[in-house]
């Protein structure tokens, strides 16, 4: 089996406490998993690289998103991901996982 694919998760402050973030991360590596057949490994630490970097906000003040964390590299990618929010722009919920994961793996709808 090849390498598997690392996915660093940093989550904000929780100020939303009605969106389960958590959850919503369980969601996209069990996702990601299902539709390529591969296992991701996910990290959470500071100075842990990974290919794809998912910032996991509880509303549009994305304070977890930081121009620090900005600079580092992701080969495949960087997303901030919140409850109607994908990347700054606002979608509907249940929209979020099916566009998050056809940006991860490059298969734009």
């Amino acid at each position: 089996m090849g390498s598997s694919t690392t996915i660093k998760i940093r989550y904000c402050g929780g100020c939303n406490q009605a969106y389960d973030r958590v959850k919503l991360v369980s969601d996209i590596v069990k996702s990601l998993h299902e539709q390529n057949g591969k296992d991701f490994r996910v990290v959470f630490g500071r100075d842990d690289p990974a290919d794809i970097e998912l910032v996991i906000c509880g509303c549009s003040a994305c304070c977890s998103d930081t121009d620090e964390q900005k600079d580092e590299p992701t080969p495949r990618g960087r997303f901030v991901v919140g409850p109607n929010l994908l990347n700054y722009y606002e979608i509907p919920q249940n929209d979020l996982l099916p566009r998050l994961l056809s940006q991860i793996t490059g298969e734009e709808e």
